[in-house]
């Protein structure tokens, strides 16, 4: 997926999207080449997709869409990601029907993909989907089964992201050995991957679960962690 992963030094730029200075000007949609259009504006929405601005990137990969649509351009790795950027979006907006409908529309398109970052993150979206309901078996098996493949299938920093939002699933459902499977295996990625990146996420996230839990001596450790 094309992500996009913010460092400090675009901070000034990022800030500049957030406040929409720029983002008008910054692609024309009249004097640029189509290919360099739609990676653009995925870019951009991909952006907004990592601040958490659900929204705004939901915008900006509809337009890219648009061109992709009245344009001869076809970049079948790109569009592949698009329409999964899209259902994945609408997923975090809470829009159930039209996240099926681009995951459907990626289906019609592409089939069963064989590419670990798009399996995971259909089963990812279609668990997160059923947020407002109780946590039924076929639901807990998924997130086992997600589990299990994404421990040594994939290492990059987003498989972590993932992960972090299947425990946030999993703590609003109270499911404790589902949290600590979750935990566990961040913690295992962080060591495998040597980064401090999501430290700071992975103490907060405990902090929850010992307050669910009522471990008072765990919750100190990992408030003084924090």
């Amino acid at each position: 997926m094309e992500r996009i992963f913010i460092g400090s030094e675009f901070q000034d730029f990022i800030d500049m999207l957030q406040k929409e200075q720029m983002c008008g000007d910054y692609v024309s949609l009249e004097h640029s080449f189509y290919d360099i259009q739609i990676q653009v504006l995925n870019n951009i929405g991909s952006m907004f997709y990592e601040l958490g601005n659900y929204k705004k990137a939901v915008e900006y990969y509809l337009r890219c869409y648009e061109i992709f649509q009245k344009s001869q351009y076809y970049n079948p790795q790109l569009r592949e990601m698009l329409l999964l950027n899209l259902s994945s979006s609408y997923v975090r907006k809470k829009k159930k029907q039209e996240a099926k409908y681009w995951e459907q529309k990626y289906k019609e398109e592409f089939g069963n993909s064989k590419n670990p970052l798009v399996l995971y993150s259909l089963l990812v979206n279609r668990i997160l989907m059923e947020e407002d309901t109780e946590i039924s078996k076929e639901i807990e098996n998924n997130v086992e089964y997600f589990f299990e493949k994404i421990k040594d299938g994939w290492h990059d920093l987003y498989s972590i992201k993932l992960i972090f939002e299947i425990i946030d699933f999993c703590l609003k459902a109270k499911n404790m050995p589902l949290i600590e499977k979750g935990i566990q295996l961040v913690e295992y990625k962080i060591k495998y991957n040597n980064s401090i990146q999501y430290k700071e996420q992975l103490e907060s996230v405990k902090i929850r679960w010992h307050q669910l839990t009522n471990n008072q001596e765990e919750l100190l450790k990992a408030l003084l962690q924090y």
